[in-house]
């Protein structure tokens, strides 16, 4: 189960054409089962399972999509088959718990958010990326800016617009994320410009029109005064 090329290949498959196939690629991403019962065993519990390093998927992948070793541009196209993406993101995500949730400190990798990992996310993240995607692919910057909220704080303080942007979005954990990891970014922002981020986000919330909306919408408030709330947090 920890051989990156064969993991890859099942990635690829969660996005074909034909349902048979993208069935079989689903489980080729799950930890194995005794074939006896077809239910997972103690000795294939994801627990005891060894995943593929996430280095060495992301590596292996890089190989295959050159694109994922450069920064995602908003509005390229997607990399692979949206539901792919959403199968990588998530796999991505398992290895990653593995080596960072599941092992000692004095085991775990230092970066807690890797290049080709967080390239990976902001790829998922383009404009064209189903709202499952962005809600996966966000879920997972989260899980990994939890883990070191300040050094996430400090990557992404020249950001904020790029994260704002999520606040309006259709699916509701995708607003919901993006609103955690404003607050987390504000922490690393002087005490003017963390007044200014939340002027603007109430001012949204109170006032779409205000702050250049044509419409009030329901998920631009409810983007704006979740994020207000972890910003005052």
């Amino acid at each position: 189960f920890d051989h990156a090329p064969a993991r890859y290949i099942c990635i690829l498959g969660a996005g074909d054409a034909k349902f048979d196939v993208r069935e079989e690629a689903g489980r080729g991403l799950k930890p194995p089962t005794d074939l006896s019962t077809g239910t997972a065993s103690s000795k294939g519990s994801d627990k005891d399972v060894t995943y593929p390093t996430l280095t060495s998927l992301l590596a292996y992948a890089a190989t295959r999509l050159p694109k994922l070793a450069r920064p995602a541009d908003p509005a390229e196209a997607l990399m692979l088959d949206a539901r792919s993406m959403v199968a990588f993101i998530e796999f991505a995500r398992k290895c990653w718990e593995k080596e960072y949730l599941q092992t000692s400190d004095s085991s775990k990798p230092k970066n807690v958010l890797p290049e080709l990992y967080q390239q990976l996310i902001e790829h998922a993240l383009v404009r064209s990326g189903s709202a499952d995607l962005h809600a996966a692919a966000l879920h997972s910057l989260l899980e990994a800016a939890s883990v070191n909220p300040s050094a996430f704080a400090t990557m992404y303080a020249n950001r904020l617009g790029w994260l704002q942007g999520f606040l309006s979005h259709t699916n509701s954990d995708a607003r919901s994320c993006a609103g955690r990891m404003l607050g987390m970014v504000s922490m690393a922002l002087d005490a003017q410009a963390a007044r200014e981020l939340l002027d603007g986000l109430v001012a949204q919330a109170i006032n779409p029109e205000d702050a250049g909306e044509k419409a009030a919408r329901f998920e631009d408030r409810d983007g704006a005064i979740t994020a207000a709330g972890f910003v005052l947090a």
